[in-house]
């Protein structure tokens, strides 16, 4: 399982300074796997963009990355990733106009994956949430302990403040558990 914590990122020591570039301190194995894709095509602007822990509510550079992403040519990832359509781009777009309903939601984690579709991810103490966006559809899950899994489907271009609204609710709130210790009726 990747893990979907935002890395730091810092100068790579030793570089002299043609070869210098960004690399975070610590990386998933697809992570690292994109970095050298990047490094060895001279094309690294592409996640020390998003990477950087300061964007934690800046849409704009949310929406940068995920037009970068659009730029990915097939076989990206060097195991014949396919390259993401201006279609997916557009819904993904709308998903984060979306998410800025919710001021108080985090950017998740966006990942291209090698399908051709790029998914979002949230962890937090009450539980995980993820969505994969496609040219028609979505799916994804919310990993609610106290709850169960909830899975989540639907068509591309139906994404609505109702879906955001689930991921917040379930892993954003405070839950509230206060006992009721008495009811009141009137007539």
């Amino acid at each position: 399982m990747l893990s979907h914590n935002l890395v730091q990122c810092q100068p790579n020591i030793g570089s002299d300074a043609n070869t210098s570039s960004v690399l975070p301190l610590e990386v998933t194995n697809y992570e690292q796997m994109i970095f050298s894709y990047l490094l060895k095509n001279k094309s690294r602007s592409l996640f020390p963009t998003f990477l950087p822990t300061g964007i934690k509510y800046d849409r704009n550079k949310l929406k940068n990355f995920i037009n970068e992403l659009g730029e990915l040519e097939s076989d990206w990832d060097g195991h014949g990733g396919l390259s993401i359509s201006k279609t997916i781009i557009n819904h993904a777009i709308k998903f984060i106009d979306i998410i800025s309903f919710f001021p108080d939601l985090p950017n998740p984690e966006v990942s291209p994956k090698s399908n051709g579709i790029i998914s979002f991810i949230w962890e937090t103490s009450y539980g995980e949430g993820y969505i994969e966006i496609g040219n028609t559809t979505y799916s994804g899950y919310l990993l609610i302990p106290s709850q169960g899994n909830i899975f989540l489907e639907g068509v591309a271009n139906s994404i609505n403040e109702a879906l955001i609204g689930d991921i917040y609710w379930n892993l954003f709130q405070e839950k509230i558990s206060t006992p009721i210790t008495r009811i009141y009726y009137s007539e």
